[in-house]
């Protein structure tokens, strides 16, 4: 026992320090010492930051208790929902060398809790980071450490909840498993019984007092009893002295105890399962990893493609849209969740305002502006994804203007949905003061069939210029499922900033005629000033469309010069 914990101690250790030292070595390599200087910069920025001058306070009851209730719902939806035994996955070099190994189970589970340490000290000092404004009353080193001692929690209660699934599953954690399940589903039933009220009325009242209302609903009655064991994990969150914080991380530490003696007290052999696991795991990063570098994804079900069928003659570049657009719909959720929670963080935003103002329209417009610049960021089905492939790219019978076409088209049509379904609901909560403003509902539709054109347009500006650095310059761009690490996020910044630096450059010229023609318009027009906007949009619009075109013709022309070596 003691000669195998000590041989996985040195194991983990000597990982680390590896990969640490090759992470060293990429940061010799000029582009990667940039890219690095970068992040640190950046992060460096981000942390040293100013904070809006307001009182330094723990952690308020509200968020104790809403996030109190989050956890709740993670935990306990786990004994609901969670069959992929994610906990028990290991490596394929560790399946290859541990499990052939004179290794116990309970060594196994020991290993795979002290590895996960790595990522979860590295979790803790993100999250004490990002908790500074809700608790920065609480000292840093303690709300690292109860960052530490709840991401410890979430993690051991995901392996045991894994355990407890491992076939066979005998009569004892049978009862187990379905008593859990049962109180999962009546907490579950208790808290959203308490919330219901306020879902009915949650559109018609502020975010800060819907915040408070929920709050307040859930911590008295039923509610309150159940989430009490999960606002236990978050207490010392709210403690801002050494004193008074000691004895709810105590408890803290009692829960992870009892998850220890859970998981390294196994009932039956893991080995089969883990390596189930294993597969699994290393299956879905090779699923993900080729959503993410070829547009073709092979299935063992058969693919029904009657909703979006392909003629046998036509456009070849509708081909390679196509193509791109079952890649993209057959991907994961989670592959562009950040856009998801982006937009609806901003959504939520827009709460409030008088929306009979066509002034109210402007915070529509403003979502539909980060998407523009950000979009492109996270939908990624263009030759960003395809590059890695290009060999095979070349042998098909396209000419590289077609290619690079249809490679953007996808992005530029999916972001111009979304814009314009925001867009469109900021139109008719404001279209009374639009009409009124635009002295007229016909002039009013001729400037929004302009604003939407100009969506158009620019999105496929962005696109282009996206996939244009990407062949341009394939060694500062993440190709395929791309690299992770300090200096990835270095690179990431600096494309994002030369892509909106390019973006604003392009943009020179169509603004220039945009207010010449408006100028002129309005001097001929002098009774509808906005049909002379329109106009000079209009003609701004076709310019940055002339100007798309001819990009993509330079990147055909590049696309067929490139050597796939």
């Amino acid at each position: 026992m003691r000669g195998a914990a000590a041989a996985l101690r040195y194991l983990i250790g000597q990982s680390t320090v590896n990969r640490l030292r090759q992470q060293a070595v990429r940061v010799r390599q000029p582009r990667y010492a940039i890219a690095t200087l970068v992040a640190v910069a950046y992060v460096v920025l981000v942390v040293m930051a100013p904070r809006p001058d307001r009182p330094v306070t723990a952690l308020s009851p509200t968020v104790l208790t809403l996030g109190a209730t989050a956890i709740a719902g993670y935990l306990l939806s786990m004994w609901l929902v969670r069959t992929g035994a994610s906990g028990l996955a290991f490596t394929p070099a560790e399946v290859q060398f541990l499990f052939t190994g004179p290794l116990t189970t309970r060594e196994l589970v020991a290993y795979r809790v002290a590895r996960s340490q790595i990522v979860i000290l590295l979790s803790a000092l993100i999250w004490s980071w990002l908790l500074r404004s809700f608790a920065g009353a609480t000292p840093p080193l303690l709300r690292f450490v109860s960052a530490w001692g709840l991401v410890t929690v979430l993690s051991l209660h995901g392996l045991a909840v894994d355990l407890m699934r491992n076939p066979p599953v005998q009569r004892v954690r049978m009862v187990v498993l379905r008593t859990m399940q049962l109180v999962a589903v009546g907490v579950i039933a208790i808290v959203v019984a308490a919330l219901l009220p306020l879902l009915r009325q949650g559109a018609s009242i502020e975010l800060s007092a819907l915040a408070s209302a929920g709050e307040t609903a859930l911590t008295h009655g039923a509610a309150g009893v159940v989430l009490r064991p999960f606002v236990w994990l978050l207490a010392p969150f709210a403690r801002t002295t050494v004193a008074t914080w000691m004895a709810p991380f105590g408890v803290v530490l009692a829960v992870i105890a009892g998850h220890l003696a859970w998981v390294l007290l196994p009932s039956t052999d893991i080995v089969d399962q883990a390596g189930a696991a294993s597969a699994k795991a290393a299956t879905r990063r090779a699923r993900i990893l080729s959503q993410r570098t070829s547009a073709v994804i092979v299935t063992q079900k058969k693919a029904s493609r009657t909703w979006l069928p392909l003629a046998p003659t036509g456009l070849p570049a509708l081909a390679i849209a196509w193509k791109n657009t079952l890649a993209l719909v057959r991907s994961a959720l989670s592959t562009h969740i950040s856009m998801v929670v982006l937009v609806v963080v901003m959504l939520v935003q827009l709460r409030g305002g008088d929306p009979t103002h066509v002034s109210h329209l402007l915070r529509y417009v403003a979502v539909s502006a980060v998407l523009v610049f950000f979009g492109p960021r996270t939908i990624r089905a263009d030759l960003r994804q395809d590059l890695p492939h290009l060999a095979q790219l070349r042998t098909y019978p396209l000419t590289g203007a077609s290619l690079v076409a249809g490679e953007i088209a996808v992005p530029t049509i999916i972001l111009s949905l979304a814009q314009l379904l925001i867009l469109g609901f900021g139109v008719v909560m404001t279209w009374n003061a639009i009409v009124t403003a635009a002295d007229g509902a016909v002039t009013a539709a001729l400037l929004l069939v302009v604003g939407a054109a100009v969506v158009l347009a620019l999105n496929a500006m962005n696109v282009a210029i996206q996939n244009a650095l990407a062949l341009l310059f394939p060694g500062w761009v993440r190709l395929g499922g791309g690299a992770a690490g300090i200096e990835a996020m270095g690179q990431t910044l600096i494309v994002t900033l030369g892509s909106i630096v390019v973006l604003l450059l392009t943009m020179i010229l169509p603004v220039i005629a945009a207010v010449v023609v408006d100028i002129g318009a309005a001097a001929t027009l002098h009774s509808l000033p906005i049909v002379a906007g329109a106009a000079g949009a209009a003609v701004g619009t076709a310019i940055l469309g002339m100007e798309v075109v001819g990009l993509v013709h330079y990147l055909g022309r590049v696309f067929d010069r490139t050597d796939p070596a």
